[in-house]
């Protein structure tokens, strides 16, 4: 058996058109959904992009232990693992970072497929912001993006742009593996659908058609959308929508490779994301609170935390769909149990085969997301998510209340419950620690969460 995992970056699950919760244009991926298993409860770990490659390359959660940083050099490795087994392993990225920061590491080659088209300093220079500075998060950052985005549109050809070299790169290589008798296990990085949005402007058309606005084509990470118009908070949701569809379109030049050359009968093929992002929901916009001046923690909510996953396995011709909890950290001992190889001791997810061949597996009770666990109340960028069965629990910190909701009944998580139902928000706080405790993390930290629920939140900070 073949392995494809292709892990988008910033990719919703609520914009995935065969999740049925919006109306975005993603043909090609409800069209793999068709033969795929749609995991409907997958939520992302330690959070955000480095920190979630950690998950998967390992099959642990690393954020009881760390945050952001390069994947240590004594961490099992999946690629490694494979790479040992005799399998042809390949690495595609648009970014570098899976390449470049440990995760890849194992790997027998790396490729970061160039643009290209790369402005230099003067034309960066000469081009002008799309909207205000103050509307975003890295204006120069914003600048080179545009000025690439002009480049780009200058040559005319769609197949220039990042998401379609990404594409096109791996369809070749996929080709002429089709063509061996050795497996090959092929991971593919696409940093898009990650902001900066700079898309082809007919896609943005679908979605915001005239507009003729700023562009905030980089948004702050803010707690607020006053900064913004509601003309220019929707004109962000049409790049973002631009940029999944645009995506999607040429992930059906890999889907077509893989037909055609009989691929989808002999390959396990992993479609998901490392988080998501907030276009206003909750009266916010981007992912953490990653801003000048510091902003408290972020609470992750599900449009940030819960992701899509699409798994094919090979030969399978009908959807599926399944409700467990399912998480980033499960990909290891996943693609090594179906490769007969131990995934050792280290590794605390959860195989999928069971699932996968139709069998029942209760997976887990509870998923936490969150960026590297510290002591409390010395908080990172986000607080902690405690997602169940029908629950989210967010963790207070100093000057912010717990929140609840039920997320059977309020998916858009708009009435906090937990003045109402404490004795729900206790079990899930009291399962959380027992999560942790097993998954290894130091008992002082451990300790600092007890009794969390109860601290009466202080005055918010200015």
């Amino acid at each position: 058996m073949n392995y494809i995992v292709l892990i988008y970056d910033t990719l919703r699950r609520d914009y995935v058109g065969c999740n049925g919760m919006r109306p975005v244009q993603t043909p090609n991926w409800d069209r793999f959904a068709e033969g795929a298993w749609n995991f409907s409860r997958c939520y992302t770990g330690s959070y955000p992009s480095l920190p979630h490659r950690c998950d998967c390359a390992t099959g642990r959660f690393v954020y009881p232990f760390y945050g952001w940083r390069d994947l240590p050099d004594d961490e099992v490795n999946l690629c490694a693992k494979l790479t040992e087994a005799g399998y042809r392993t390949h690495t595609l990225s648009d970014g570098g970072m899976w390449a470049h920061n440990g995760p890849g590491r194992g790997f027998q080659t790396n490729t970061v497929v160039p643009t290209g088209y790369e402005p230099n300093a003067q034309e960066i220079a000469a081009t002008p912001l799309p909207c205000r500075p103050e509307k975003s998060r890295n204006p120069e950052a914003m600048r080179k993006m545009w000025a690439l985005r002009s480049k780009l549109l200058a040559t005319g050809d769609e197949s220039a742009w990042a998401q379609a070299r990404l594409m096109t790169a791996a369809s070749d290589w996929v080709a002429e593996q089709a063509r061996s008798t050795q497996p090959f296990f092929l991971w593919i990085e696409s940093w898009r659908i990650h902001e900066t949005w700079i898309d082809p402007p007919p896609y943005v058309e679908l979605y915001d058609p005239g507009y003729q606005g700023e562009k905030v084509a980089l948004p702050s990470y803010s707690p607020t959308i006053d900064y913004l118009s509601p003309e220019e908070l929707n004109h962000i949701r049409a790049m973002y929508a631009a940029a999944v569809t645009f995506s999607d379109k040429w992930f059906g030049h890999l889907l077509d490779t893989l037909e055609r050359c009989g691929l989808l009968g002999n390959t396990l093929v992993l479609l998901s994301a490392d988080h998501g992002y907030s276009l206003g929901d909750h009266g916010r916009t981007g992912k953490h609170g990653v801003a000048n001046p510091p902003q408290d923690p972020w609470p992750l909510y599900e449009e940030c935390a819960h992701v899509p996953l699409l798994v094919h396995v090979p030969g399978q011709k009908q959807a599926h769909r399944c409700n467990e909890l399912v998480q980033h950290a499960d990909i290891l001992p996943t693609l090594l149990d179906f490769a007969s190889v131990n995934p050792g001791p280290t590794a605390t997810g959860v195989s999928w085969r069971p699932l996968l061949e139709g069998r029942p597996l209760h997976t887990r009770d509870i998923a936490v997301t969150c960026s590297g666990l510290h002591v409390y109340p010395q908080m990172g960028n986000t607080r902690v998510t405690i997602t169940s069965k029908d629950h989210s629990l967010i963790l207070p910190t100093p000057t912010r209340e717990s929140e609840l909701y039920n997320l059977a009944l309020d998916p858009g998580q708009t009435l906090n419950l937990f003045p109402r139902h404490r004795a729900i928000a206790s079990d899930l706080h009291a399962e959380f620690l027992s999560l942790i405790r097993r998954l290894g993390v130091d008992e002082e930290k451990a300790r600092s969460w007890e009794g969390v629920l109860d601290r009466r939140a202080g005055p918010v900070a200015s």
